[in-house]
């Protein structure tokens, strides 16, 4: 067993005056010295210190500790209103944030209603006249009432009388034979007309309703190889085809192009059949959906792993923000150059328009 002694030294004499006054610590081998805790100065101007290794100090004075190195705790209490050197923050951070608060409780607060707008008359509606704003009698009034400048019948409208002045009826301009007098559904079907005896395709050819215009019916076996809707203007594009491409290198096998109108998004989706007819050494074809004029402008393509007579399938849909303009669309595919023969079936492309805001 150790025992730890304890030696006090008392001397009768006056000390000497020393820069320093301390206890040294030793390790447990008794060979090395570790931390000493002691005073430094006068009573006045002194302070009480601890030494470790490596120069990592701590000083106390006045109820105010030094320490060099790192202070690392499970709790510190305070407001931490004397705190310096911490990081800068933007000082209208706080007046944003009321800003914000204030702006969505207003917004969110339904009770408040402007005095003004209770003070209308029956038929009225408050609107911008001669002299600034004010509740003035609506475009529609009801019936009787000289609400109504003039009414300009548009397309399947019929005005009775034929100026739009006045006390008038509106009424749907019927054609063709029939003696209802209701106007169909949009979404009508003509189910027991088609079903009817005699309604084949032949007599509809023969009579001239099969065909590409408007006022007629399509055949079976019709493509929209241009565009979804007539117009380059519109806003739906599609081609597609039915057969195969055969894939010789980088091969740009369909593309649309749309006019666009305002800064929106374009969604475009393409698919193709891959078919892997000729036995290669490399046995992959690079697919891609982009904007760009080759593969080598855009980095986001796919590759995809086939066999000898075996079949692939790939499909991309990507999003493209677009400014006004021309913009065209691309489905690119592309082989390797010891990649055999290759094709591409039904390859299909769409692009879809959507406007920023409406």
């Amino acid at each position: 067993m150790r025992a730890l002694a304890i030696i006090t030294i008392f001397s009768l004499s006056t000390f000497a005056q020393q820069p320093k006054s301390g206890i040294q610590f030793w390790d447990t081998t008794g060979t090395n010295q570790t931390a000493k805790v002691g005073w430094t100065g006068d009573a006045s101007n002194g302070n009480f210190y601890i030494e470790m290794p490596n120069n990592k100090n701590i000083t106390a004075k006045d109820g105010n500790v030094s320490v060099t190195g790192e202070v690392t705790g499970t709790k510190f209490n305070g407001s931490g209103a004397g705190l310096t050197n911490l990081p800068e923050t933007d000082p209208t951070v706080p007046a944003k944030i009321a800003a914000i608060n204030d702006s969505l409780k207003r917004k969110a607060d339904t009770t408040k209603v402007n005095p003004l707008w209770t003070g209308g008359a029956t038929g009225q509606a408050w609107k911008k006249t001669a002299t600034g704003y004010g509740w003035a009698n609506d475009s529609v009034g009801s019936t009787g009432t000289a609400g109504v400048t003039q009414i300009t019948p548009g397309a399947g409208v019929s005005v009775s009388p034929a100026g739009g002045t006045g006390n008038v009826t509106v009424n749907a301009k019927f054609a063709g034979t029939g003696s209802k007098d209701s106007v169909a559904r949009s979404d009508h079907t003509h189910a027991n007309y088609i079903g009817a005896t005699g309604v084949t395709f032949e007599n509809l050819n023969a009579n001239g309703d099969v065909g590409a215009n408007a006022d007629q019916v399509a055949k079976g076996d019709h493509t929209h190889d241009s565009l979804y809707l007539s117009g380059i203007n519109y806003y739906v594009f599609n081609d597609h085809i039915g057969h195969y491409y055969t894939i010789t290198g980088e091969n740009t096998v369909l593309s649309v192009t749309m006019n666009i109108p305002a800064n929106g998004f374009v969604i475009v989706n393409a698919s193709s059949s891959i078919q892997f007819v000729e036995s290669a050494t490399d046995m992959t074809i690079t697919g891609l959906v982009t904007n760009k004029n080759s593969m080598a402008e855009d980095e986001l393509f796919y590759t995809i792993y086939g066999d000898y007579q075996k079949c692939a399938t790939f499909f991309q849909t990507k999003c493209f923000p677009v400014s006004p303009g021309y913009n065209t669309f691309r489905l690119i595919l592309k082989k390797p150059t010891n990649g055999g023969s290759q094709r591409a079936w039904n390859s299909v492309i769409t692009a879809f328009y959507s406007a920023r805001s409406f």
